[in-house]
Formats: C-alpha cells, sequence, structure tokens
C-alpha cells in the first residue's frame, strides 16, 4: 500500500507540475519530476502558512487508510488552506466538495479538478473558508474530547 501510494503521489504531482507551478515540501524529494523541490517546513511555524498561501493543497491519503479523516487534512482547512483530496467517506461526512474542501475519486480527477481550479481561482477563497469554519466548529479539542467520551 505504501509504493502504491508514493507511486500514485509522485504521478499525481509531476502531471501536475507539467502544467502548473508546483511546489513539494518534504525532506526527500524521491524522484518527482515537473515540480520545484522546497525541503521541509516546521510543523508549528512555517507549514500553516505554506497551507493558508497556496492555492491549493494536494493530500492523497496512505492506500491503507480505509476510514478517517487525515490529520493533515484538518492541518490544512484549520490554518484556511485548500484541501484537495483523495475521497474519504468521512471526510464527506463534514465537508462538503467544491463548497469546503476539493474531493477526487481518480488521479484523472484531481489533474481535472486541480485545472479547473486554477483557472477559476476567485472560487478558492470561498472554500477554503468554509473549510476552516466547519474545522472550528467540528474539530476542536473540546468537542473530539466529548465525542470520544460519550
Amino acid at each position: 500500500a505504501k509504493e502504491v501510494t508514493n507511486f500514485e503521489r509522485t504521478t499525481l504531482l509531476s502531471v501536475l507540475g507539467e502544467a502548473h507551478q508546483v511546489k513539494f515540501y518534504s525532506r526527500d524529494h524521491g524522484d518527482v519530476e515537473n515540480v520545484e523541490h522546497c525541503g521541509i517546513v516546521m510543523y508549528k511555524d512555517e507549514m500553516p502558512g505554506v497551507f493558508r498561501y497556496s492555492k491549493l493543497n494536494l493530500n492523497p491519503t496512505l492506500r491503507c487508510i480505509q476510514s478517517g479523516i487525515p490529520l493533515r487534512a484538518l492541518d490544512i482547512v484549520g490554518a484556511g488552506g485548500v484541501l484537495l483530496s483523495n475521497y474519504q467517506a468521512e471526510l464527506a461526512e463534514y465537508f462538503t466538495d467544491g463548497e469546503s474542501v476539493i474531493l477526487y475519486g481518480s488521479l484523472e480527477e484531481a489533474v481535472e479538478k486541480a485545472d479547473y481550479y486554477l483557472a477559476h481561482q476567485d472560487c478558492l477563497p470561498g472554500i477554503a473558508r468554509a473549510g476552516r469554519e466547519i474545522a472550528e466548529k467540528s474539530f476542536c479539542f473540546e468537542d473530539r474530547i466529548k465525542v470520544l467520551t460519550e
């Protein structure tokens, strides 16, 4: 699952990088072509700014994760960024595709949606705002602890 996920991520980044400016933040950039390798950013200090000021934040979930909302997805929307993620049922329970996040079901659909939203950037601030509002309302520590203890 890890190898398949890595292949899908690098393929998606490379394909998107052929048509758009793509910045890739990672300690190990592997063999990702057509992207600007930016190294790592500090989680608490720099990462929220990267998420907030990027037009789209790609977050494909590991193939072995069958359910749940990845913390990185909440990091992105909580920072006011626009999330472009593969479909996860739990994400769709809280967020609406095209309104508070952007979800895709295949690599082809991810590229189509990235192309569309980058061509229609006027939609992005509303998606970012709606995603952040949901994160603030539904994913604060107090709320999550209450849900876990009920």
